[in-house]
């Protein structure tokens, strides 16, 4: 008798799925917390900064407003970026509005046409970036109580992610300019009621996560499972509590950028680093917006494990200018 074939894959996510459940049954004021602190994450951060902006680039997308904007820019952003004018569009909206709107609107201009899919896997590498009002808001005034250090992180997120243009540029084809008459559409209850329902139902999927991803940290770090790696990074020169929040920074980029608080240099470039690559949990509320393509998240992990680099090099040139 043959034996079933097993998809250890498959196997493997429901025995997970089944340690996770025991563990919050064995801890469940620590899950509380971890759950709480999501909540709030999401409700006091994400959700005030994040949810205007999708409501309007909802409606700006239903208007055409992107072509049109795109069609005034294209001759600068052909010449300098070799990006049509909605593709720069994009890149602008991932620098301002922040997670998960650069990738949200890659995904929509391919399944639109709008872009093929070499154009969509190079947007990828570096269309989705903390925001502006994150980086300066909740990272900089917020957990270091410093404007000044908010700009520093930003400058440094906005010359990598302006480094990742100008090198894909240089092995891509030049974008073909649109030439297709562009108008603005008719604005009516319906986009209205159309672009709330789709950003509230965004919202919702990365609170999801934002939650999962914290209780998920809490778990870790109430069985020590960060201690190992917290370890490795100590042997790179890094202290405990930098350590710590540079692996707790993986998975969720905002617990990590708050346990890296503090006034030194390496704490400053340890931030900048953590918005640069963005965190697992990032990743995963983006990625979500790929369901129905064809497209490979593989380019825009890659594309940010550059920007945390490169941000890295920036932090560390720049440090004297903002000493």
């Amino acid at each position: 008798m043959n034996s079933p074939k097993i998809n250890i894959p498959q196997f493997i996510i429901p025995v997970f799925i089944l340690f996770f459940n025991a563990i919050m049954i064995i801890f469940p004021k620590e899950i509380f917390l971890g759950a709480k602190n999501g909540l709030e994450i999401w409700f006091n951060t994400v959700v005030p900064s994040v949810l205007p902006f999708m409501i309007t680039i909802n409606i700006l997308v239903g208007l055409g407003v992107p072509r049109v904007i795109g069609r005034l820019i294209q001759p600068v952003t052909l010449r300098l970026f070799r990006l049509t004018g909605t593709q720069a569009f994009v890149l602008l909206v991932g620098l301002t509005a922040g997670f998960p709107l650069g990738l949200k609107l890659t995904a929509q201009l391919y399944r639109s046409g709008e872009i093929t899919k070499p154009e969509a896997y190079r947007l990828m590498l570096f269309c989705n970036n903390a925001g502006a009002m994150f980086v300066t808001g909740t990272v900089g005034a917020g957990f270091f109580s410093s404007a000044k250090a908010g700009y520093y992180i930003l400058l440094c997120g906005v010359l990598s992610v302006f480094t990742l243009v100008c090198l894909s540029g240089i092995f891509s084809p030049a974008a073909a300019p649109a030439h297709t008459p562009v108008h603005i559409k008719h604005f009516d209850q319906a986009l209205l009621s159309s672009a709330m329902e789709n950003a509230g139902r965004a919202a919702l999927f990365i609170g999801g996560y934002i939650i999962l991803f914290s209780v998920l940290m809490q778990v870790c770090d109430t069985l020590h499972l960060f201690d190992a790696p917290a370890r490795v990074l100590a042997l790179l020169g890094l202290d405990k509590q930098l350590s710590r929040a540079a692996a707790a920074g993986f998975f969720e980029m905002t617990n990590g950028c708050q346990y890296a608080a503090g006034g030194g240099r390496a704490n400053i470039i340890t931030a900048a680093v953590l918005c640069g690559w963005g965190g697992l949990s990032v990743h995963a509320q983006s990625i979500q917006f790929l369901g129905g393509t064809d497209l490979s998240c593989i380019p825009y992990i890659a594309g940010k494990a550059l920007t945390a680099l490169l941000c890295f090099c920036y932090a560390v040139i720049l440090w004297g200018i903002f000493r």
